[in-house]
């Protein structure tokens, strides 16, 4: 990582690199141990909640004018 990007990124130029606890299973993004994550019941890890909702294809929709 870059000086730079380390300086603004707020993190101690000196601390150690945060260790990679795995990937999030629908964008396949690092997961650090510095940063929470989502898991659903059958142990699959993701980086946000859109992720999770993506890969279970959970979208919210408007109820029809015709339903009774």
């Amino acid at each position: 990582m870059s000086y730079y990007r380390t300086y603004f990124s707020g993190r101690d130029p000196e601390a150690p690199e945060p260790r990679v606890m795995g990937e999030c299973f629908n964008c396949k993004d690092e997961l650090r141990e510095d940063y929470t994550y989502f898991r659903d019941d059958e142990d699959n890890t993701f980086c946000c909640a859109e992720c999770a909702l993506e890969f279970y294809g959970l979208r919210e929709t408007e109820w029809p004018e015709d339903y009774d």
